[in-house]
Protein backbone atom coordinates (compact mmCIF):
# COMPACT_ATOMS: atom_id res chain seq x y z
CA UNK A 1 0.00 0.00 0.00
CA UNK A 2 1.33 3.37 -1.34
CA UNK A 3 -0.35 6.59 0.71
CA UNK A 4 0.58 10.18 0.90
CA UNK A 5 -0.74 12.91 3.32
CA UNK A 6 0.24 16.36 3.90
CA UNK A 7 -0.07 17.89 7.51
CA UNK A 8 0.47 21.50 8.83
CA UNK A 9 1.68 22.75 11.63
CA UNK A 10 0.88 25.93 13.76
CA UNK A 11 3.98 27.83 12.44
CA UNK A 12 3.06 26.65 8.79
CA UNK A 13 5.81 23.94 8.93
CA UNK A 14 4.54 21.41 6.42
CA UNK A 15 5.17 18.04 6.30
CA UNK A 16 4.63 15.60 3.35
CA UNK A 17 4.58 11.44 3.44
CA UNK A 18 4.21 8.55 1.62
CA UNK A 19 4.71 4.69 2.45
CA UNK A 20 4.88 1.41 1.55
CA UNK A 21 4.28 -2.19 3.73
CA UNK A 22 4.60 -5.47 3.72
CA UNK A 23 4.59 -8.52 5.96
CA UNK A 24 5.25 -12.34 5.20
CA UNK A 25 5.60 -15.35 7.30
CA UNK A 26 8.68 -16.26 5.56
CA UNK A 27 9.55 -19.84 3.97
CA UNK A 28 10.09 -22.10 7.16
CA UNK A 29 7.34 -20.45 9.97
CA UNK A 30 3.82 -21.71 9.67
CA UNK A 31 2.70 -18.60 11.18
CA UNK A 32 3.04 -15.10 11.19
CA UNK A 33 4.29 -13.88 14.24
CA UNK A 34 4.77 -9.84 13.16
CA UNK A 35 2.22 -7.36 13.06
CA UNK A 36 2.78 -3.42 11.64
CA UNK A 37 0.48 -0.29 11.98
CA UNK A 38 1.05 1.81 9.06
CA UNK A 39 -1.68 4.51 9.39
CA UNK A 40 -0.71 8.35 10.14
CA UNK A 41 0.66 9.90 11.97
CA UNK A 42 1.93 6.52 13.57
CA UNK A 43 4.23 3.20 12.14
CA UNK A 44 4.84 0.26 13.74
CA UNK A 45 6.46 -3.20 13.73
CA UNK A 46 6.13 -5.60 15.94
CA UNK A 47 7.87 -9.10 16.17
CA UNK A 48 6.10 -11.37 19.05
CA UNK A 49 8.47 -13.42 20.54
CA UNK A 50 9.47 -16.77 18.78
CA UNK A 51 9.34 -19.87 20.56
CA UNK A 52 7.03 -18.61 23.36
CA UNK A 53 2.73 -19.18 22.96
CA UNK A 54 1.09 -16.12 21.84
CA UNK A 55 3.56 -14.60 19.82
CA UNK A 56 1.26 -13.67 17.61
CA UNK A 57 -1.44 -12.44 19.44
CA UNK A 58 1.30 -10.18 21.50
CA UNK A 59 2.36 -8.57 18.01
CA UNK A 60 -1.17 -7.64 16.82
CA UNK A 61 -2.12 -6.16 20.47
CA UNK A 62 0.95 -3.74 20.16
CA UNK A 63 0.03 -2.90 16.76
CA UNK A 64 -3.72 -1.94 17.09
CA UNK A 65 -2.88 -0.19 19.57
CA UNK A 66 -2.04 2.48 18.35
CA UNK A 67 -5.89 2.41 16.45
CA UNK A 68 -7.23 5.19 18.60
CA UNK A 69 -4.03 7.34 17.26
CA UNK A 70 -5.40 7.51 13.31
CA UNK A 71 -5.51 10.54 11.91
CA UNK A 72 -5.29 12.70 15.51
CA UNK A 73 -3.33 15.82 14.20
CA UNK A 74 -1.59 17.52 15.86
CA UNK A 75 -0.23 14.36 17.95
CA UNK A 76 2.15 14.81 21.27
CA UNK A 77 5.23 12.72 21.95
CA UNK A 78 2.99 11.70 25.45
CA UNK A 79 0.23 10.61 23.71
CA UNK A 80 3.04 7.97 21.53
CA UNK A 81 4.70 7.25 24.58
CA UNK A 82 1.24 6.37 26.35
CA UNK A 83 0.20 3.96 23.88
CA UNK A 84 3.36 2.16 24.23
CA UNK A 85 2.60 1.44 27.59
CA UNK A 86 -0.69 0.75 26.67
CA UNK A 87 -0.10 -2.34 24.40
CA UNK A 88 2.71 -3.44 27.63
CA UNK A 89 -0.47 -3.02 29.97
CA UNK A 90 -2.78 -5.04 27.21
CA UNK A 91 -0.51 -7.91 26.63
CA UNK A 92 0.23 -8.58 30.57
CA UNK A 93 -3.30 -8.58 30.72
CA UNK A 94 -4.47 -10.78 27.98
CA UNK A 95 -1.11 -13.46 29.22
CA UNK A 96 -2.82 -13.34 32.60
CA UNK A 97 -6.22 -14.18 31.59
CA UNK A 98 -5.26 -16.76 29.64
CA UNK A 99 -2.80 -19.02 30.96
CA UNK A 100 -1.79 -20.53 27.44
CA UNK A 101 -0.23 -17.12 26.22
CA UNK A 102 1.91 -16.74 29.86
CA UNK A 103 4.86 -15.54 28.76
CA UNK A 104 4.15 -13.96 25.65
CA UNK A 105 5.88 -10.64 24.09
CA UNK A 106 6.96 -8.45 21.10
CA UNK A 107 9.72 -6.44 19.99
CA UNK A 108 8.51 -2.71 18.92
CA UNK A 109 9.98 -0.03 16.34
CA UNK A 110 8.14 2.84 15.60
CA UNK A 111 7.88 6.48 13.81
CA UNK A 112 5.37 8.99 14.89
CA UNK A 113 4.72 12.38 13.16
CA UNK A 114 4.28 14.20 16.15
CA UNK A 115 3.86 18.56 17.21
CA UNK A 116 5.85 20.54 19.58
CA UNK A 117 6.59 24.46 20.31
CA UNK A 118 8.96 26.05 18.07
CA UNK A 119 10.08 28.11 20.94
CA UNK A 120 8.32 31.30 20.42
CA UNK A 121 5.55 33.19 19.36
CA UNK A 122 3.53 30.18 19.87
CA UNK A 123 4.48 28.10 16.47
CA UNK A 124 4.91 24.66 16.25
CA UNK A 125 7.20 22.13 14.60
CA UNK A 126 6.70 18.67 13.00
CA UNK A 127 9.63 16.20 14.47
CA UNK A 128 9.36 12.42 13.89
CA UNK A 129 9.52 10.42 16.95
CA UNK A 130 11.45 7.40 16.80
CA UNK A 131 10.55 4.76 19.42
CA UNK A 132 11.53 1.03 20.29
CA UNK A 133 11.88 -1.64 22.43
CA UNK A 134 14.43 -4.93 21.58
CA UNK A 135 15.71 -5.69 18.33
CA UNK A 136 13.19 -4.27 15.71
CA UNK A 137 15.24 -1.52 14.00
CA UNK A 138 14.35 2.08 12.04
CA UNK A 139 17.27 3.05 10.13
CA UNK A 140 17.49 6.21 7.44
CA UNK A 141 18.33 7.03 4.12
CA UNK A 142 19.84 10.20 3.41
CA UNK A 143 21.89 11.48 0.66
CA UNK A 144 22.47 8.02 -0.15
CA UNK A 145 23.42 6.63 3.00
CA UNK A 146 21.69 4.38 5.34
CA UNK A 147 22.09 4.60 9.37
CA UNK A 148 20.47 2.59 11.94
CA UNK A 149 19.01 4.40 13.77
CA UNK A 150 17.77 2.03 16.82
CA UNK A 151 19.73 -0.05 18.89
CA UNK A 152 19.61 -3.58 19.68
CA UNK A 153 18.15 -4.27 22.84
CA UNK A 154 19.58 -7.60 23.25
CA UNK A 155 21.49 -9.46 25.56
CA UNK A 156 24.87 -9.25 23.17
CA UNK A 157 24.21 -6.01 22.43
CA UNK A 158 24.16 -5.16 25.79
CA UNK A 159 27.67 -6.54 26.06
CA UNK A 160 28.88 -5.35 22.98
CA UNK A 161 27.60 -1.87 24.82
CA UNK A 162 29.94 -2.87 27.75
CA UNK A 163 32.85 -3.94 26.07
CA UNK A 164 32.71 -7.32 27.51
CA UNK A 165 32.97 -9.11 24.57
CA UNK A 166 34.02 -7.90 20.79
CA UNK A 167 32.56 -8.09 17.31
CA UNK A 168 33.73 -11.12 16.72
CA UNK A 169 32.89 -13.19 19.94
CA UNK A 170 29.07 -11.30 19.39
CA UNK A 171 28.23 -13.27 16.10
CA UNK A 172 28.28 -16.61 17.74
CA UNK A 173 27.24 -15.79 20.97
CA UNK A 174 24.97 -18.17 22.19
CA UNK A 175 22.90 -15.40 23.88
CA UNK A 176 22.77 -13.46 20.49
CA UNK A 177 18.66 -13.71 20.03
CA UNK A 178 17.91 -13.20 23.86
CA UNK A 179 16.22 -10.09 24.40
CA UNK A 180 17.02 -7.41 27.08
CA UNK A 181 13.61 -5.84 26.65
CA UNK A 182 10.55 -6.50 24.90
CA UNK A 183 6.91 -5.45 25.50
CA UNK A 184 4.63 -7.98 28.27
CA UNK A 185 7.69 -9.85 29.28
CA UNK A 186 8.41 -8.63 32.43
CA UNK A 187 5.92 -5.74 34.65
CA UNK A 188 7.47 -2.96 33.49
CA UNK A 189 9.03 -1.75 30.02
CA UNK A 190 11.62 0.95 29.21
CA UNK A 191 11.09 2.34 25.60
CA UNK A 192 13.90 3.98 24.12
CA UNK A 193 12.60 7.44 22.48
CA UNK A 194 13.85 10.37 20.76
CA UNK A 195 13.13 13.44 18.27
CA UNK A 196 14.37 13.76 14.68
CA UNK A 197 13.95 16.35 12.49
CA UNK A 198 12.45 15.42 9.50
CA UNK A 199 14.49 16.48 5.98
CA UNK A 200 12.80 16.76 2.13
CA UNK A 201 14.33 13.17 0.62
CA UNK A 202 14.27 11.51 4.08
CA UNK A 203 13.63 7.64 3.22
CA UNK A 204 12.87 5.41 6.79
CA UNK A 205 12.88 1.97 7.08
CA UNK A 206 11.03 0.15 10.10
CA UNK A 207 11.98 -3.90 9.86
CA UNK A 208 11.82 -6.85 12.23
CA UNK A 209 14.90 -8.96 12.53
CA UNK A 210 13.95 -11.11 9.56
CA UNK A 211 14.81 -8.40 7.50
CA UNK A 212 17.78 -7.68 9.05
CA UNK A 213 19.20 -11.13 9.65
CA UNK A 214 18.82 -11.74 6.18
CA UNK A 215 19.55 -9.12 4.17
CA UNK A 216 23.07 -6.77 4.87
CA UNK A 217 23.09 -3.06 5.26
CA UNK A 218 24.97 -2.52 1.65
CA UNK A 219 22.40 -4.54 -0.27
CA UNK A 220 19.40 -2.89 1.92
CA UNK A 221 21.17 0.40 0.72
CA UNK A 222 21.08 -0.62 -2.99
CA UNK A 223 17.21 -1.98 -2.18
CA UNK A 224 15.84 1.74 -1.22
CA UNK A 225 17.99 4.17 -3.15
CA UNK A 226 15.31 3.72 -6.09
CA UNK A 227 11.71 3.91 -6.79
CA UNK A 228 8.67 4.42 -4.43
CA UNK A 229 7.66 3.19 -1.23
CA UNK A 230 5.70 0.38 -1.66
CA UNK A 231 8.24 -0.80 -4.78
CA UNK A 232 11.03 -0.13 -2.28
CA UNK A 233 9.07 -1.97 0.21
CA UNK A 234 8.22 -5.43 -2.21
CA UNK A 235 11.94 -5.29 -3.21
CA UNK A 236 13.14 -5.52 0.20
CA UNK A 237 10.80 -8.55 1.27
CA UNK A 238 11.54 -10.58 -2.27
CA UNK A 239 15.18 -10.05 -1.07
CA UNK A 240 14.85 -11.64 2.05
CA UNK A 241 13.25 -14.18 0.79
CA UNK A 242 15.50 -15.27 -1.93
CA UNK A 243 17.96 -15.14 1.09
CA UNK A 244 15.31 -17.89 2.52
CA UNK A 245 13.69 -15.89 5.29
CA UNK A 246 13.83 -18.36 7.98
CA UNK A 247 11.64 -15.87 10.04
CA UNK A 248 8.67 -13.57 9.84
CA UNK A 249 9.63 -10.56 7.43
CA UNK A 250 7.91 -7.55 8.03
CA UNK A 251 9.19 -3.91 5.70
CA UNK A 252 7.38 -0.58 6.33
CA UNK A 253 8.85 2.25 4.43
CA UNK A 254 7.97 5.88 4.85
CA UNK A 255 9.56 8.63 2.51
CA UNK A 256 9.73 12.77 3.42
CA UNK A 257 8.47 14.65 0.36
CA UNK A 258 9.58 16.78 -1.36
CA UNK A 259 6.90 20.13 -0.71
CA UNK A 260 5.51 19.87 -4.56
CA UNK A 261 2.13 18.91 -5.55
CA UNK A 262 1.22 15.35 -5.28
CA UNK A 263 -0.36 13.94 -8.04
CA UNK A 264 -2.62 11.03 -7.47
CA UNK A 265 0.02 8.79 -5.58
CA UNK A 266 2.51 8.89 -8.16
CA UNK A 267 4.51 10.39 -5.53
CA UNK A 268 8.18 11.28 -6.03
CA UNK A 269 10.78 9.59 -3.90
CA UNK A 270 14.84 9.75 -3.59
CA UNK A 271 16.28 8.58 -6.43
CA UNK A 272 13.37 8.95 -8.86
Amino acid sequence: MCRAIETEAGGGVTVRLAWGAVTHPGTVRERNEDSLWARPPVFVVADGLGGRAGGEVASALAAQAFAPLENVWPLRDSAVLATVQTAHARIRARAAAQPELTGMGTTLAGLALTERSGGGHGTSVETLLLFHVGDSRVYRLRDGVLRQLTRDHTAVADLLRTGAIDGAEAEWHPQRHVLSRALGTRETVRPEARRLRPQTGDRYLLCTDGLSNEVSSKVLTGLLRTGGPEAAASRLLDEALTEGARDNVTVVVVDVLPEVDLVGLGVPAPGA
